[in-house]
């Protein structure tokens, strides 16, 4: 409202006598008249019209109207606003072309605009493409100073970006300290055209077009479980056996979550978001929110971890310091209860400023590292594995962290090295390596590749490192498709490689999800809860997999959270409620005689199954004296006798390691017909000693 005057939207037409780079013409398509550049020009320039009304610095809105024809790329521009002449917008939809062959809508958001003629005598101008590129063929472009009603635009509008999720959130792994934990590195940087954030193609492929000689990926993902509706057309490439190929944008939540509930099912605890753009805000970044919110409903943890690569010395400082105080203050990180902490301090992961060809100085390094620890935080420096060969100034910023991950080292010397200087060590496993598409590097003879061996590689890594006293992991990564290092699924119907260079990896003969499901062996053997083997476990050994569907539980304390779980109170199962390590939960009153501890499933949850595929998982507080831990449930089995306790043949002992830990019981025949003492279904068996769930 503008003196009395509202002008919802008006149709703009091209600048007349546009500079040489705007020149145009109309041609007819489809029956439809339409605007595109010719010759040498990339743009289409356009003027306000004197009546629509505005206000300087007011927010407005532009909607293009173009034909999704054959070429690709996309539809950008560029608007006179009070901070510069030719200003980039931050939130925009629907600006790619995909082929669909119809007319399609883009939607733009204008801030702070100006308005004054500075874009080369226009008020803005649209990008479309280069000269010799496909044209863009406009129909009509539209502003208005109300938003336009599509619904990934008014999404994009709330940009969700700017505060951290504040729903409900799921507490199966404790954020208070890493040691015991495994996590991944989460690059999160894979986009397509038309996702939400609307930036084009990242890291599937080199530039804007979608074909074998552009691939950038060595593993394409297996799309089996994601939702279809979240999937997006990898442009016109097919598969090796003929189908339409498809990928996912990691800027789209649906994607996002079941790669968190990937990790929750193989017992994976959280991720590191790598952050490679300090922004502060000032870019969409929708994958920041959407790890915030799949961690909280998937009961993971995660953390920052910033990779420094590409900065400059004079600028990595405030560079950091803007964007973790933005973090802190807007985006509110630290009140996010998934977010990691070490000793009650927000744990920060700066990888790069040692490393030789990043090019930074001791001196800046050690005052970024200063910075942080000043903000109260836990430090982790990645460092590179030439680490002891540095100068005796990089020596001395090494010791400054408070953990450190030396990157792709082979000396298990390092764990008992850092360790007896009160340094956390982070040992970094990977499960292969391969990065011919990345560099163009042809598929035989093999060049910087790492053969997989079936999963024999990643296994002999992670045994190496916990044979060598490790008490945390690192995977490296679980979604770098580029460098073929990703443990998330892969398939075995990829696209054909480029006839000059490339490779795909497949799954040599293993399931999709064989590296997470590793993972989760390794976690178990670091917990002594299986035998620390240079063997690698057959499939078939480790085909009942932890279930992620429908949920009973509870959780322990002076009044118990119930979801279709209860305790049931029997006389040899009387529990004490304590607070242990931070968490208030429910030990066996008297050892001797109360020696288990009994649990009843809702009926309308699961009752009298016919050989019920169950997982339960249990957190225990991991005691010193050798408390042995196992279970007992009411099974569809006739052995034993009585086939309401049959013993589950995994058990565990607890090691002293004096934290938080789980252990997943597997079972293929539950029964659950409350046939146990006091109506219940199954019940933890503690050896006569002292445990706390």
């Amino acid at each position: 409202m503008v003196s009395g005057i509202h002008c919802a939207e008006v149709g703009l037409v091209p600048t007349p006598s546009p500079p040489a780079d705007g020149q145009f013409t109309q041609v007819t398509l489809a029956g439809e008249p339409v605007w595109q550049n010719t010759g040498s020009a990339s743009f289409l320039y356009f003027k306000r019209p004197t009546s629509f009304v505005y206000t300087p610095g007011q927010t407005l809105y532009l909607r293009v109207t173009y034909f999704d024809g054959q070429g690709g790329g996309r539809l950008g521009m560029r608007y006179d606003s009070q901070t510069a002449a030719f200003t980039d917008p931050v939130v925009h939809t629907r600006t790619s072309r995909v082929a669909s062959g119809q007319f399609v809508d883009g939607y733009v958001e204008l801030t702070d605009v100006r308005f004054s003629g500075r874009v080369n005598g226009s008020d803005l101008r649209l990008i479309c493409g280069r000269p010799g590129d496909v044209p863009f063929l406009v129909k009509r472009v539209t502003l208005s100073d109300r938003p336009f009603a599509n619904p990934d635009f008014q999404f994009a509008l709330t940009r969700p970006w700017q505060s951290r999720y504040t729903g409900p959130a799921n507490d199966y792994v404790d954020p208070s300290s890493l040691k015991g934990k495994v996590m991944a590195g989460y690059q999160g940087w894979f986009r397509t055209p038309n996702d939400i954030e609307d930036g084009g193609w990242r890291h599937w492929v080199r530039g804007q077009t979608m074909t074998p000689e552009n691939f950038t990926v060595d593993l394409w993902p297996d799309l089996a479980e994601y939702d279809p509706a979240s999937l997006f057309r990898a442009g016109n490439v097919t598969t090796a056996s003929g189908g339409p190929a498809h990928v996912f944008s990691s800027a789209s939540y649906p994607a996002v979550l079941k790669h968190f509930r990937w990790m929750r099912k193989h017992n994976i605890d959280g991720a590191w978001l790598q952050r490679f753009r300090m922004h502060a805000g000032s870019e969409a970044d929708f994958v920041l929110r959407n790890v915030s919110q799949a961690a909280a409903e998937e009961g993971r943890i995660w953390g920052i971890e910033y990779d420094v690569s590409g900065k400059a010395d004079s600028e990595i400082l405030g560079l950091l310091q803007a964007d973790w105080q933005w973090l802190t203050t807007q985006f509110d990180i630290l009140n996010d209860p998934r977010y990691v902490r070490e000793g009650g301090r927000p744990v920060v992961f700066i990888w790069g400023l040692p490393v030789p060809d990043r090019n930074f100085t001791p001196a800046t390094s050690n005052a970024v590292v200063d910075w942080f620890k000043s903000q109260g935080c836990h430090v982790i420096g990645g460092i590179p594995n030439v680490w002891s060969t540095l100068s005796a100034a990089w020596q001395t910023h090494i010791a400054k962290y408070d953990g450190v991950l030396v990157w792709m080292s082979t000396s298990t010397s390092e764990v008992s090295f850092f360790n007896d200087r009160g340094q956390d060590y982070y040992p970094h496993i990977w499960p292969g390596f391969s990065w011919a598409h990345l560099k163009q590097q042809p598929a035989n003879p093999p060049v910087q590749f790492t053969d997989r061996q079936g999963g024999q590689f990643y296994w002999d890594k992670g045994r190496t490192w916990i044979s060598a006293g490790a008490d945390r992991l690192f995977l490296g990564m679980f979604d770098e498709y580029d460098e073929g290092t990703a443990i998330m699924p892969m398939t075995d119907d990829p696209p054909p490689s480029h006839a000059g260079w490339g490779r795909f990896i497949d799954n040599q003969g293993k399931p999709g999800d064989w590296w997470m499901t590793l993972s989760d062996e390794l976690k178990r053997m670091m917990w002594g809860q299986r035998a620390n083997s240079g063997t690698l476990p057959t499939v078939e050994s480790l085909a009942n997999r932890s279930n992620i569907g429908p949920e009973a539980s509870i959780d322990l304390g002076e009044t118990d959270l119930t979801n279709s779980l209860t305790r049931a109170q029997v006389g040899d199962g009387d529990t004490v409620v304590e607070t242990v390590a931070g968490r208030e939960c429910r030990g066996n009153l008297d050892p001797a005689t109360d020696r288990y501890l009994y649990f009843k499933v809702d009926d309308s949850f699961a009752f009298e199954m016919e050989n019920g595929d169950v997982t339960i998982e249990v957190e225990y507080y991991d005691i010193t004296g050798n408390t042995v831990l196992g279970l007992q449930y009411d099974s569809t089995s006739s052995v034993p006798a009585n086939p309401a306790f049959t013993a589950h043949p995994q058990t565990i002992t607890t090691t002293g390691s004096g934290i938080w830990r789980t252990v997943r019981f597997e079972i293929a025949n539950a029964f659950f017909g409350n046939r146990q003492n006091g109506g219940a279904d199954f019940r933890l068996t503690f050896g006569g000693k002292k445990l706390n769930v």
